[in-house]
C-alpha cells in the first residue's frame, strides 16, 4: 500500500491500478496525534482522495502513528473531522490513510473531488488512474 492506497498489477500490461484518483489540494489541516489530543498542529495538504490525503508536517510522524486531522475542503463549511493512520512518509511529506470516515464525510469530499476534477477537464468518472509499476 502507498499512501492507504491499494493498488492492483496487471499481469499484461504491469500497470498499477490506483483505488482513488488523487487530486491536488491545498488546505490548513488541523493534525493531532490520538494519544495526544492536546497538542494539534497545523499543517498543509498537498493532494486527496477519497481514501487520504498527504500533507507536509515538520513533526515526526512515525509510520503507524494514528491521528486526527481536523480541516474544510474550500467553498464548504463544514469541518471535517477524520481518523487517519500515517502510511508512508518521505521528508516532510506523509501519507495518511482515513480509517474512520462517516457516509455523510466521504460523499462531501467525493464530491468536492469531482468538481474539481471538472473544473480541470477531467473525467470525475476516471476512477482509477494508471501508473507504471
Amino acid at each position: 500500500m502507498i499512501e492507504g492506497i491499494v493498488f492492483a498489477t496487471t499481469k499484461e500490461t504491469n500497470i498499477r491500478l490506483r483505488k482513488w484518483r488523487r487530486s491536488k489540494i491545498d488546505v490548513r489541516v488541523k493534525l493531532c496525534r490520538s494519544q495526544e489530543p492536546g497538542n494539534a498542529v497545523a499543517v498543509r495538504s498537498d493532494t486527496m482522495s477519497e481514501g487520504g490525503m498527504s500533507v507536509y508536517a515538520s513533526e515526526l510522524l512515525d509510520v503507524g502513528t494514528s491521528v486526527l486531522v481536523e480541516f474544510s475542503l474550500p467553498g464548504t463549511l463544514t469541518e471535517l473531522r477524520l481518523r487517519a493512520l500515517v502510511r508512508n512518509r518521505s521528508g516532510f511529506r506523509c501519507g495518511l490513510e482515513f480509517t474512520e470516515v462517516a457516509e455523510s464525510d466521504r460523499s462531501l469530499i467525493r464530491s468536492y473531488l469531482r468538481s474539481l476534477m471538472e473544473e480541470h477537464g477531467q473525467s470525475p468518472d476516471a476512477r482509477r488512474e494508471r501508473e507504471l509499476a
